[in-house]
């Protein structure tokens, strides 16, 4: 099923190796073309609807309950019919904020206890990136926490 959906969205594959190798490379500074890239994957990816056809099913009965009896398998497919969409909306809210996490992650330490040389008036200005980019940052958190309430009251 994770290769259905990546399918459905091969940047989010690019995206995956793309964060891959930045944490290699241990340098977490993003640029301008790489955060838009981000918010456009992520954009895309808070609309995707995912239909689980009769096809996802069975290949998710395939994966996790391979030797189900008959008595259990209406119990199985009434779980994939109405928690998993469930899961698959949170899974898309904990994505934005890992995303949202990653891009500024290196700026938790900066921004409360300036370097010698790195003064944080100066170096959050608008001609930083993750400053410009901001209020579309803000605007998919509260997306990603309006999801995650809408997801905890339908299931309370």
């Amino acid at each position: 099923m994770i290769k259905q959906i990546a399918e459905m969205n091969p940047k989010m594959i690019e995206m995956k190796e793309f964060i891959e190798r930045k944490f290699n490379s241990k340098v977490l500074e993003f640029s301008a073309y790489e955060i838009r890239t981000f918010l456009s994957v992520i954009n895309e990816a808070r609309t995707l609807t995912i239909d689980i056809s009769e096809g996802m099913k069975e290949n998710f009965i395939q994966n996790f309950y391979p030797n189900i009896s008959s008595e259990d398998l209406s119990s199985v497919n009434n779980f994939i019919s109405t928690e998993l969409p469930a899961i698959i909306e949170v899974a898309k809210a904990v994505g934005i904020f890992y995303i949202c996490a990653l891009l500024t992650a290196s700026h938790c330490d900066l921004s409360r206890y300036p370097v010698r040389d790195k003064d944080p008036i100066k170096y959050y200005s608008l001609k930083n990136p993750l400053v410009k980019f901001l209020p579309d940052l803000m605007y998919l958190l509260s997306f990603a926490l309006r999801r995650l309430k809408k997801v905890i009251v339908a299931n309370t």
